[in-house]
């Protein structure tokens, strides 16, 4: 008990002069996840309590004072916050386990990070890429360059957020899927989305949903966003928007880009000049307080019909009482995956015939990439992909500069090639042997495309439909300890096809039927990707 009230005379004398400090007490919980809404709101949300962290601390936006209620099991604690407050409280977990714990208003952006720190975890980024970025060979201009035109940016950063969307502009650079800075979860409470929902058709931003009671009616939806800040829509994507995202190809930037157009400091206002449907041009401008404001009451205009469909990370649906459709939405976590698509294989090879849906698939376990390519496998083994990966070895960088041999050491740019390993299917391995198509998309990404380049090139494999995926996969190198808690990630390997030994970069898998989405199809609610998939796989020969 000590040490508690220790943290909270410091974090007294560390707060400024017009702070509040308020001793919350002590509660009781046998869960980490501790549940709270802001203002008597219906929607709930959690807070992971982590007893190791001392304080844990959970920020919380005030731009006017708000009432913060936890429900405990036993009772409620309700604290009214306001920027500069700090309620110090303790969690009993389970018993045990003694979480102490803060919940801090919050408003103004820290500058906590002093120059020396910011410029040494520039350095230590750009470090990481020149000695382990696998596609240091392929970025058009000179990484050494960059990062001396980033010292001085760097210098003149004026705050901690600032700070780390230079970091993300700078590894953004490399154009990688897979390398990308994190803005720390403790500036995160300083970020919103607007309450409105933007899609892209033939690169063309336009509003798709509006929440209610924002000062939007629903003229404006299907409007084209043509101006932000008064800068023509091309040029702040340009200035703004593209250098920040983290994408190995064009269908991924774009896929990204509506996010990054509607999320961002809730302090800056989004003001935007569009034309709607109608032909008039008019101004919205709006909050970023969607999350903020967020109810499970929500009620909202929308472009095209809502479906309400359920979500789970393996899901099963028949049409004609023959077709079966197996959305595997994500290979993780890889256990519960694995065991959900145990659970249902019986109802799987009841199907006559199948159609394997990966287009909301992110990735996750690779292994999970292996069971399921097993099932479409005839033969006792499959191939995995090839790979590189960088080689830094001193001696023959020394001699590289004289001995042709050596030259890719001292240019940095020498590499290791590894061929793909055979993996062995187990005789218990029921094979799924009845018609199949598989679909996928631009949000088809990272382990869910290790699967497509294992299958791509194998004979007989089922036919592919969709657009092209993501782009982007690899064995991302972890870079911790960045100032605030923050983390960035760096790819250092490099998927080859395997049997061609073709690089996978810069592309996505291509399908062998395209099918891409359109404006029209958006606003009917029809999918007709997997309508074409309906019609191709009835016609397959068993």
């Amino acid at each position: 008990m000590k040490q508690f009230f220790f943290v909270v005379l410091l974090c007294n004398l560390l707060t400024p002069v017009f702070s509040k400090a308020i001793n919350g007490g002590v509660y009781y919980s046998e869960k980490r996840n501790i549940v709270f809404d802001f203002d008597n709101s219906d929607y709930q949300r959690d807070w992971s309590i982590s007893p190791e962290i001392r304080p844990d601390i959970l920020r919380i936006y005030c731009e006017k004072p708000i009432l913060v209620t936890f429900h405990f099991p036993a009772m409620d604690a309700s604290f009214t916050l306001s920027e500069y407050d700090t309620v110090n409280f303790v969690i009993i977990l389970e018993g045990k386990d003694s979480a102490y714990t803060q919940l801090i208003g919050v408003k103004e952006i820290p500058n906590t990070i002093g120059i020396e720190k910011k410029l040494f975890h520039l350095s230590h980024l750009w470090s990481e890429v020149k000695y382990n970025f696998v596609n240091i060979d392929r970025i058009p201009f000179d990484w050494d360059s960059l990062y001396f035109a980033y010292i001085p940016l760097i210098q003149h950063t004026i705050n901690d957020y600032e700070y780390f969307r230079l970091l993300q502009r700078f590894y953004a650079s490399l154009q990688d899927g897979h390398t990308e800075v994190f803005i720390p979860h403790s500036l995160s409470a300083y970020e919103d989305y607007i309450p409105i929902s933007i899609n892209v058709f033939d690169r063309q931003l336009r509003i798709t949903s509006i929440q209610k009671n924002k000062g939007l009616d629903s003229s404006f939806l299907a409007a084209k966003i043509i101006k932000i800040d008064n800068i023509p829509i091309d040029q702040y994507l340009q200035d703004s928007v593209i250098p920040y995202i983290s994408a190995s190809t064009e269908q991924s930037l774009w896929m990204q880009i509506p996010q990054a157009v509607c999320f961002g400091l809730r302090s800056k206002k989004f003001n935007a000049e569009v034309l709607k449907a109608n032909g008039e041009i008019d101004f919205i401008s709006l909050q970023r307080d969607g999350e903020a404001t967020r109810t499970i009451k929500r009620q909202d205009y929308n472009l095209r019909p809502i479906k309400n469909e359920s979500w789970d990370f393996v899901q099963l649906q028949w049409f004609n009482d023959s077709i079966l459709r197996l959305s595997i939405n994500a290979f993780y976590p890889e256990d519960y995956v694995l065991k959900q698509l145990n659970m249902r294989e019986e109802e799987i090879l009841n199907a006559k015939r199948l159609i394997i849906d990966l287009r909301r698939n992110g990735g996750g376990s690779t292994t999970v990439a292996h069971a399921l390519q097993s099932h479409l496998t005839e033969g006792p083994f499959l191939i995995n992909y090839a790979w590189q990966t960088r080689i830094n070895d001193g001696v023959r960088k020394a001699n590289g500069n004289w001995i042709e041999e050596y030259e890719d050491y001292y240019l940095g740019k020498a590499y290791r090639t590894v061929e793909g390993d055979t993996i062995y299917i187990s005789d218990s391995v029921k094979r799924w042997t009845m018609p199949k198509v598989i679909l996928f998309g631009e949000f088809t990404f990272s382990a869910a495309e290790d699967f497509l380049v294992n299958l791509y090139e194998t004979k007989d494999r089922p036919l592919l439909i969709g657009s092209e995926s993501g782009g982007s996969t690899g064995s991302p190198l972890v870079i911790e300890n960045l100032p605030l808690d923050g983390l960035a990630r760096l790819c250092t390997r490099r998927i080859l096809y395997p049997y061609s030994l073709t690089p996978f970069v810069g592309k996505g898998v291509l399908p062998d039927i395209l099918v891409k989405e359109t404006y029209h199809d958006y606003c009917s609610g029809q999918d007709e990707t997997l309508k074409k998939a309906i019609e191709i796989v009835s016609n397959l020969k068993k």
